[in-house]
């Protein structure tokens, strides 16, 4: 239950990675905080997300879009733009880049569970929704259990490599990926599919 309680609370330090840079702030995650932000949350929404694990009785769900809801609070609007988008076997954008803080977080309060996961289909349709110029830092913000449920005649090694593959040219065009794992989340892969110290 440490665990949980860690991955539920990790995400108050998050904005100041993003938000308010620090000295204490990874070396290797180069980020460039003199521009304003574009920021895609790419919100894990599959039916894994639905599962108990926090007391009291708080789905994953749940705890993911108390986590979100927070983060996105304290994100300054009038600098920086943010985007919702939905995923699991299929990709859903309820709140478009450039929304406002209380759609982005209404849309997160009230969306619902359903099956599938596709970690790398959602990685790939959030970088296509992000500007390619570099006249933002651009982030993909990824709150998920890291859970693939896709295909069965594809094994998890080929998914996991699919994933890693297109987290690795995501991250090579210059977008910063933060991976935040919800419960029992598959730490080893969601740690390969962050830049490098983004990985909550």
């Amino acid at each position: 239950m440490f665990r949980n309680a860690i991955a539920f609370f990790s995400v108050l330090g998050l904005a100041l990675y993003i938000l308010q840079p620090q000295n204490n702030i990874p070396a290797t995650a180069a980020t460039d905080y003199s521009k304003p932000a574009t920021m895609l949350i790419s919100l894990d929404r599959s039916s894994s997300m639905y599962n108990s694990e926090f007391p009291p009785y708080l789905s994953r769900e749940d705890a993911a879009k108390q986590i979100t809801s927070k983060f996105v609070d304290k994100i300054d609007f009038n600098q920086d733009k943010v985007g919702l988008m939905l995923f699991s076997d299929e990709v859903q954008y309820p709140a478009p880049i450039g929304s406002s803080k209380s759609t982005i977080i209404n849309q997160i309060k009230s969306y619902k569970h359903t099956s599938g996961t596709r970690i790398y289909m959602a990685l790939d349709a959030a970088y296509a929704a992000l500007p390619k110029n570099n006249t933002t830092t651009r982030y993909i913000i990824m709150p998920t259990d890291g859970k693939h449920y896709d295909d069965p005649a594809i094994t998890a090694d080929q998914r996991d490599a699919k994933t890693i593959e297109s987290a690795t040219k995501i991250k090579n065009a210059g977008v910063t990926i933060v991976t935040i794992g919800i419960a029992d989340a598959d730490s080893k892969l969601l740690d390969k599919v962050a830049s490098p110290g983004l990985s909550f």
